[in-house]
């Protein structure tokens, strides 16, 4: 994968010079400029969510949460959980369903290690809780809604509905999958 992108840069590089060549450095520095402007965006947003899931991890909070999400957890994971591993996965639930998946992936892998049993094999409340992690289901995209609003959007809200409906299909889709293939191997 680096080579391809060695390879583009040069292709990239080589053309401008010939194209453009006075536009090869002041567009090197404008990009260098423009990513280090959107780290320390991120940044901000994240210290900002990462506090808020640190407060709720170091409070009575996530023990409530935990509780009000036991049912749920429950009955798509199992009955099987350690109180541990349900706050982490609450946790990473909620930061999900906020939008703040950078947030939710430490917390998921979190849960996952307090759900291994150090068999080497990956168990179905695992595979469940990286389906979730990886399928993106957000109510409320804050992270995007936020970049849209630093960056002069007009209606960052539009992006709701959309990441709604593209992340129920992904975790409808991924927990389908997971259930039709826990099936398939009790079979054999």
């Amino acid at each position: 994968m680096n080579r391809i992108w060695v390879f583009i840069i040069l292709v990239s590089l080589i053309v401008m010079s010939f194209v453009s060549p006075e536009f090869i450095l002041p567009s090197i520095l404008g990009a260098s400029s423009d990513a280090l402007s959107l780290c320390l965006e991120l940044l901000a947003i994240y210290a900002v969510w990462l506090g808020i899931i640190s407060i709720i991890e170091n409070t009575r909070l996530s023990i409530i949460l935990s509780k009000l999400l036991s049912p749920i957890i429950d009955r798509l994971w199992g009955k099987g959980l350690s109180n541990t591993a349900k706050k982490y996965l609450t946790l990473s639930i909620a930061s999900s369903l906020l939008g703040i998946g950078g947030a939710s992936v430490p917390l998921g892998i979190k849960a996952i290690e307090n759900m291994d049993d150090k068999s080497g094999v990956v168990t179905y409340p695992i595979i469940l809780t990286i389906v979730f992690a990886s399928a993106g289901l957000q109510f409320l995209p804050t992270t995007i809604m936020s970049l849209m609003t630093i960056s002069g959007s007009s209606d960052p809200a539009f992006i709701i509905l959309p990441t709604l409906l593209a992340g129920l299909s992904t975790i409808i889709t991924g927990f389908t999958l997971a259930y039709l293939f826990k099936k398939l191997e009790s079979r054999f």
